[in-house]
């Protein structure tokens, strides 16, 4: 019984040892800006911020992040409303309005279009949705396609003091999941 349980230790202390984590950062709710919210200004706000909540996940967000890179379109825009900001290991973009994104590289940053259902299945994923009312959704193109997330539960983030949501996003690696 010793072995066992000593065998259970050793294999929960180096599970979470490679567990995947991402960080995100978003607009809480709907704001208008006289300009566009760029994937610097984010990134800046970002490494000031301490997180305000942590999100336990599967490993399907990280491989469905990994699949909208690999779909992405080449924009006909310059620029991107940001409104969610991505940072991982391999990857650093941030999504705006109407699903176009500024993806960081090696060679600088560019602009492409994400598939729709991807995107709203990132946004549900982060619990994004959580920080607008219901009246507010209603007008939401993702929430009209595709409907309200089974998980919604509005949020009062006490805008427009807290402009920001910062979220660490970790794999949920737990041998039970309920």
């Amino acid at each position: 019984m010793r072995f066992i349980a000593f065998c259970f230790a050793i294999f929960t202390m180096f599970s979470c040892q490679n567990r995947r984590q991402a960080s995100v950062l978003y607009v809480n709710g709907d704001i208008e800006r006289p300009a566009d919210l760029t994937l610097e200004e984010m990134q800046k706000a970002s490494h000031y911020m301490d997180y305000t909540d942590t999100i336990y996940v599967s490993d399907s967000f990280f491989d469905l992040i990994n699949r909208t890179m690999n779909t992405k379109k080449v924009a006909t825009r310059e620029s991107v409303d940001s409104r969610i900001l991505f940072e991982m290991e391999e990857v650093c973009f941030s999504l705006g309005m109407l699903n176009y994104a500024t993806i960081q590289s090696n060679t600088g940053c560019s602009t492409y279009k994400l598939d729709d259902r991807s995107c709203y299945e990132l946004r549900k994923a982060i619990q994004y949705y959580n920080r607008w009312g219901t009246e507010t959704l209603e007008y939401c193109d993702d929430i009209e396609k595709y409907g309200i997330p089974e998980n919604y539960k509005y949020i009062d983030t006490g805008m427009p003091d807290n402009f920001y949501s910062k979220i660490l996003i970790l794999e949920d690696k737990s041998l039970f999941k309920i």
